[in-house]
Parts: structure tokens; C-alpha cells; sequence
């Protein structure tokens, strides 16, 4: 029973050893969670959805150019280092085992087709996204006709909600995994026989 109080003991006594006379702050780590989780809130309808939504979707735009710009650069380096193993002789991964600059072009081409699943998955995803804003902008313009013809506001509530979604959706698109490690043999076999 004495072991197990020890380290306690050791706790309090340690800065009267060191002669403060201050209460000794428990760490952290040391006590228990009080804290409430907070309550889900449900959001605010924005002054004005319409024009907010519509910067959205203008951002997703913007996002989507440069990811296919990027997507198309990717490809033409693809290309350009198939065509330059292609060169070297090299029509299979067992043609690796003699040069290192092929070792070298192979592993490349496994890094830009690697980077390249990675962006066609996040474009494909920002698509999406961007096509839910332009449904929703569609919805807001003729809610937003209705309305001028004396229909109610319930639709503010689920444009609010709409907008949080593409939030969340936005954040998560940064935060997603790596594509699965590609198998270089695999990789190069592959491309040496597609002729793309």
C-alpha cells in the first residue's frame, strides 16, 4: 500500500523540500475532464446567401482551374518520362536491373502517376462541390423568385445548412490520405504497355 502512494506523497511534499509556499498546481494531464461537450449549434441564415454562395462556387472555380492545370502538367511529365525510358531501352520492369538512371526515371513515374491519382481524386471532389453550389444557387434564385410572389423562408435554413456542408466538405478534401503506395514494377509495366 505504500508504494502506491509514493509517487502522491512525492507530489506534496516535493515543494515543501523546496520551501514554496505556493499551492502546487496539478498538472493538466494529472485531472479529470470536467468539461461539457458543447451542443451542436445550428447556424445562422447569412445576410445574404445568395451573394455568398455565389462566392463560393466562384472560389471552387478558381480551385478547379488550377487543379486541372496541375492534373495537365502532371500528365505531360508522365509522358515525357515514359518517352525517356522508352529511349533507354527499357520495355519491362526486369530492364530495371541494368541502369540506374532507369531505377531513377521508374521511380519518378511512380511519384508523378502517385500525385497525379491524388489530384484527379481531389478535382473530381471539388467538382462535385462546385456542382452542388451551382444546384444550390439555382434553388436560391427561384426560392428567391417564390418569395417575391409571397412564398415563405423555410429555404434559408437548408441553404445555411447547405453551405456549412461544402465548408466541411472543403476542410476534409485538405485533410485526406495519401493515395495508396503504388508497386514500382507494376506502375512501369503498366505504362510501357498503355503506349498513352
Amino acid at each position: 500500500m505504500s508504494r502506491r502512494l509514493l509517487p502522491f506523497a512525492l507530489l506534496i511534499a516535493l515543494p515543501v523540500v523546496a520551501g514554496c509556499r505556493k499551492r502546487v498546481e496539478v498538472p493538466s494531464w494529472f485531472r479529470a475532464n470536467t468539461a461539457t461537450p458543447a451542443a451542436p449549434t445550428k447556424a445562422a441564415a447569412p445576410a445574404n446567401p445568395k451573394a455568398e454562395l455565389e462566392d463560393r462556387v466562384e472560389r471552387l472555380e478558381r480551385q478547379l482551374r488550377a487543379l486541372d492545370k496541375a492534373v495537365g502538367d502532371l500528365e505531360k511529365q508522365r509522358k515525357e518520362i515514359v518517352e525517356r525510358l522508352k529511349r533507354a531501352d527499357v520495355r519491362s520492369s526486369d530492364d530495371l536491373k541494368h541502369s540506374e538512371i532507369a531505377r531513377n526515371l521508374a521511380r519518378l513515374l511512380a511519384d508523378v502517376r502517385q500525385e497525379l491519382t491524388r489530384l484527379e481524386r481531389k478535382r473530381e471532389e471539388f467538382a462535385v462541390a462546385h456542382d452542388n453550389g451551382r444546384a444550390m444557387l439555382r434553388r436560391l434564385q427561384r426560392q428567391q423568385e417564390l418569395r417575391e410572389a409571397g412564398v415563405g423562408d423555410e429555404e434559408l435554413d437548408r441553404v445555411s445548412e447547405v453551405i456549412l456542408r461544402i465548408d466541411e466538405r472543403l476542410k476534409r478534401m485538405d485533410k485526406n490520405a495519401p493515395p495508396p503506395a503504388v508497386d514500382l514494377e507494376t506502375v512501369l509495366d503498366e505504362e510501357l504497355k498503355s503506349g498513352r
